[in-house]
């Protein structure tokens, strides 16, 4: 994971949480891209986790309750509890943006 370091000690433990939950799974993320103006609000909070490639993304497409599973331990690390309707949290593939936005993260997510 390059970027969680960035944010709150809370969404840095999720983040952690969930790469565990997904390597229990058989996964293996690759990293994650995360963003948000949560200093504004918590639920502007973007997290995308990303796999290497996209046949390793739709094993992980394929796990039912995966995305609750992701919201659940983001509330037991201490994200502020009602705050999650708007947080947003995906999966992705390294390959697919590589192939659709030139490996440009920004304008893929745009």
């Amino acid at each position: 994971m390059d970027n969680n370091s960035i944010f709150d000690p809370e969404i840095s433990r999720a983040l952690n949480s969930m790469f565990a939950h997904l390597a229990a799974q058989g996964l293996k993320p690759k990293t994650t891209y995360c963003y948000g103006a949560i200093e504004v609000d918590p639920k502007y909070l973007t997290i995308h986790i990303l796999f290497e490639t996209t046949s390793e993304l739709e094993k992980a497409q394929r796990i039912p309750g995966l995305i609750d599973n992701c919201f659940e331990l983001l509330a037991q690390a201490g994200y502020p509890k009602g705050k999650s309707q708007g947080v947003h949290i995906g999966f992705e593939s390294i390959q697919r943006i590589n192939e659709q936005a030139n490996g440009n993260w920004y304008h893929y997510f745009k």
